[in-house]
């Protein structure tokens, strides 16, 4: 290549050149951290949120070093190190951190903010924690600390209670981001593979969380490599079966929009097994049928060339949430409107979406073979338009789910 593909005219080309593609593809939402990137991405109507720029682990760069009274009491632990009520009270040192998001917001022109939420609170037993304590959980008879701490009588209620000093953590940038644009999206990234495992390893309850976001990304990295990826008993939590309930876990707990995040590959290298883009889509095409909103990526997918499958695929998801949009955002799952046979099972899956005079029928089938299935929706007509190609078929004829694919169709009342 030749030097001038390196100058600045250069790279300002071929940002907005992977921003035009982005778009072609149907991405609506870029997480960055420069002004050239967010105006590349406004000029190709992809809003552009501000990604937190401090390290995953922790509530805000080292550069910010509290103060001796602002030290949580137990030293060398999770995080920044702050005591977690000077942060949700937003004060001191941590509201000077809190002071450059709000500067950043407006240095950059972002339109919202993305948090990678996966750090742990700082653990912390002093007079302010203990005090907030009492007063959140309404307890008169607290023996300080035993009685918070492993094995206590109010443990339970300890864990609950960080849950919600990290709710305030998130709710601390939050109201830094909308000191510029009130009511802009705010979402975040929250950890957690296993929901309840969550809540007591990393001290991170998404309902909680839920409170301050527009909304909530629940990852899953699950890099399906073959079929052997597909199932807890062969891959455990990094199963595909294990991001399909993580998001469901999170569905349950939670009334804003949920956003399945995926990797195409991560970390990028060549230990790394890419995920097959065929059991990929089976999974979250299933995800999106379970009402997800919307499905993000993260990873080294976009250091280096990315396999065209991947696109279409991408184009593809984009589709059926644009064209299903009405029923996941006005109507209201019901899945015992449809009837299947075979019954469904984990390989074979069936939802449906009603929305005024229309019903949304999907099927998932998580096999690696066709499946022939028989639908039927009770009051409804048996003439469904199929959601991707607008073709119309009857559905008093078997038809053929494809093998880790899955099928649209809308039909109507009768």
């Amino acid at each position: 290549q030749s030097r001038r593909d390196w100058a600045p005219d250069g790279q300002a080309q071929v940002l907005d050149e992977a921003m035009a593609a982005a778009a072609r593809l149907g991405v609506r939402r870029v997480h960055v951290t420069a002004r050239a990137e967010m105006d590349a991405a406004k000029a190709h109507s992809i809003t552009p949120l501000l990604m937190s720029w401090w390290h995953y682990r922790t509530q805000c760069p080292p550069s910010f070093q509290r103060t001796e009274a602002e030290r949580s009491s137990v030293p060398s632990n999770h995080g920044s190190g702050f005591c977690p009520e000077i942060i949700g009270e937003q004060s001191g040192t941590y509201g000077e951190f809190l002071a450059t998001v709000t500067q950043r917001m407006r240095d950059t022109a972002a339109e919202g903010f993305m948090l990678d939420y996966e750090c742990a609170m700082p653990l912390c037993y002093d007079d302010r924690c203990r005090d907030a304590f009492i007063e959140w959980s309404g307890l008169g008879d607290v023996t300080w600390p035993a009685d918070v701490q492993k094995d206590g009588r109010y443990w339970r209620q300890w864990i609950d209670f960080r849950c919600w000093q990290g709710a305030r953590y998130v709710k601390a940038i939050r109201d830094a981001a909308w000191e510029v644009l009130p009511g802009s999206p705010m979402q975040a990234w929250v950890a957690g593979y296993d929901y309840a495992g969550t809540i007591e390893s990393a001290t991170i309850d998404v309902s909680k969380a839920a409170e301050f976001l527009t909304e909530v990304e629940t990852p899953h990295y699950t890099l399906p490599a073959d079929y052997s990826d597909m199932w807890f008993e062969d891959a455990g939590i990094g199963s595909v079966q294990s991001g399909i309930e993580t998001v469901q876990d999170t569905l349950e707990v939670v009334d804003i929009p949920v956003i399945f995040c995926s990797s195409i590959i991560y970390p990028l290298g060549s230990k790394t097994a890419w995920s097959d883009p065929q059991i990929l889509d089976a999974q979250i095409q299933t995800i999106i049928a379970q009402g997800a909103r919307g499905v993000s990526f993260w990873g080294g997918q976009f250091d280096g060339a990315v396999d065209g499958r991947y696109q279409h695929k991408l184009v593809k998801w984009h589709n059926l949430l644009a064209r299903a949009g009405e029923f996941f955002w006005e109507g209201a799952r019901d899945d015992g409107l449809v009837r299947i046979a075979p019954e469904p099972s984990r390989e074979l899956r069936a939802f449906a979406w009603a929305h005024g005079d229309g019903l949304l029928i999907a099927v998932t089938n998580l096999s690696q073979e066709p499946v022939p299935v028989q639908l039927s929706a009770p009051g409804y007509a048996d003439e469904a338009t199929d959601l991707l190609t607008g073709q119309t078929r009857s559905l008093t004829e078997p038809l053929t789910v494809p093998a880790l694919d899955g099928w649209w169709g809308v039909v109507e009342s009768e």
